[in-house]
This record gives C-alpha cells, sequence and structure tokens, in this order.
C-alpha cells in the first residue's frame, strides 16, 4: 500500500469517527401519563421512532405515545451522557429547563 493512501484512509477514518462524536443528542419526551423520560441518541428521529413503535426504552413502552419536548445538541458522546445522567437527577420542575 502506498504512503499517501494509507494516510489519505486514516484521515477519513478519523474524520468519520470525529463526526460520529460530534453527533449527539439529548432529549427529553412526555409520556402520554404526563411523566418525562430523557435520553441520548445519535439519530434522534429514529430514535423518537422506535419509541412510539413500543421498541424504545422499557419506561416508555408502556406509556405511549410518547412526545418530544426539548432537545440539545449536537454534542459530544460524553457530554451527552453527563448531561442526560444531570437531567435525570432534576425535579420535574427543572428538568425541561434544563435543556432549554
Amino acid at each position: 500500500m502506498l504512503k499517501g493512501t494509507e494516510s489519505s484512509n486514516l484521515s477519513s477514518s478519523a474524520n468519520e469517527r470525529m463526526i460520529y462524536q460530534l453527533n449527539w443528542f439529548v432529549y427529553l419526551l412526555i409520556c402520554a401519563d404526563s411523566t418525562f423520560y430523557c435520553g441520548c441518541t445519535n439519530n434522534l428521529e429514529r430514535r423518537l421512532k422506535a419509541h412510539n413503535a413500543g421498541k424504545g426504552a422499557r419506561y416508555t413502552r408502556a406509556k405511549l405515545p410518547v412526545k418530544l419536548v426539548v432537545s440539545k445538541g449536537p454534542m459530544g458522546h460524553g457530554d451527552a451522557l453527563r448531561l442526560e445522567y444531570a437531567i435525570k437527577r432534576l425535579p420535574r420542575s427543572q428538568k425541561q429547563a434544563a435543556l432549554s
């Protein structure tokens, strides 16, 4: 393999990883029983469809339909996980404001 080609493949791969890493969203849903569900995903549209098809989180399966209240992103995966954890620890009254 040529050095130039090898280097080109590495930079392309690194670029794809960077795009993947910065394509995460934290979202807040409201369920049919008026409870909130917070999660993170790298494909928000697909994840919402999965929730409403009963193939999302176990919590939302019995509380359909769900509606998107607010989302925040894009961001890195680690940042999304930390924000999701922080929001889940907040009281209900502060959850929506945390993502606005």
